[in-house]
């Protein structure tokens, strides 16, 4: 329903805060026909790059939705990349409700500090290690680089959308460590909780934006906020637990 473009103009040193952080953004009429919204879709973005100053064939990270991706995070032992490569597939084949022959998967080591302990081959306990991994389906990643390109841009790296804005918040707000963030999209919102500034937990929402109020009436205005609260209650009681 929306595209959204971000520009961040880095510091001069690697430790420097960004310089500037804009930002552009176009609606998208979900009552256009699928074939219209793909050209709205593509306009949009190129009207979106243009604002921002942004070079024909200029490379774009692209955020995949939230609700499109399986997000994990699972303690490994401290073994080696390719068997923690294995592990993680092993992990994913139970989690992720589609074929691995179908998907791209994706990992990374979040944190070494594990409060539990394994035992290391020379005997010596070792803490497990923190792995983030996220599966998302070929179908939506080619459909996503393929906006990119119609619209004059090169696709880039691939981040969920959630860890994108969590990214985004550390840029603005870096003396925020813990925070709850909501991101309120068309048809779902995303809820991610934020400690020592890294997602602590993540999920989508089947909880949409809420439509003018002179059109619904302030009744459903209002049921529709208690709704999205009471997923924001519900995430932080699923992250605790």
């Amino acid at each position: 329903r929306a595209v959204k473009l971000v520009r961040i103009d880095p510091g001069r040193r690697p430790d420097d805060p960004p310089r500037t952080v804009r930002a552009a953004s176009r609606e998208i009429d979900g009552a256009l026909p699928p074939d219209e919204v793909r050209v709205a879709t593509v306009r949009a973005i190129r009207e979106c790059a243009a604002e921002l100053g942004a070079a024909p064939g200029a490379e774009v990270a692209l955020a995949v939705p939230r609700g499109e991706a399986v997000v994990k995070t699972v303690l490994l032992p401290p073994v080696s990349a390719d068997e923690r490569t294995k592990l993680i597939r092993y992990q994913a084949a139970k989690d992720v409700p589609f074929e691995l022959s179908s998907v791209l998967l994706a990992s990374g080591v979040v944190d070494e500090t594990g409060t539990a302990a394994v035992a290391g081959q020379d005997g010596v306990s070792q803490p497990p290690v923190e792995v983030a991994y996220a599966a998302v389906r070929l179908g939506v990643v080619d459909g996503l680089r393929a906006l990119a390109r119609e619209a004059g841009l090169t696709p880039g790296t691939l981040e969920i959308s959630t860890q994108a804005a969590a990214r985004a918040v550390r840029l603005l707000a870096p003396d925020a460590p813990d925070a709850v963030l909501v991101l309120i999209g068309a048809l779902a919102s995303d809820i991610v909780v934020l400690r020592n500034g890294r997602i602590a937990f993540s999920r989508s929402a089947s909880t949409g934006c809420a439509r003018d109020p002179k059109e619904t009436g302030v009744s459903e205005a209002s049921r529709w906020l208690d709704r999205l609260v009471a997923m924001v209650g519900s995430t932080m009681v699923a992250d605790v637990c």
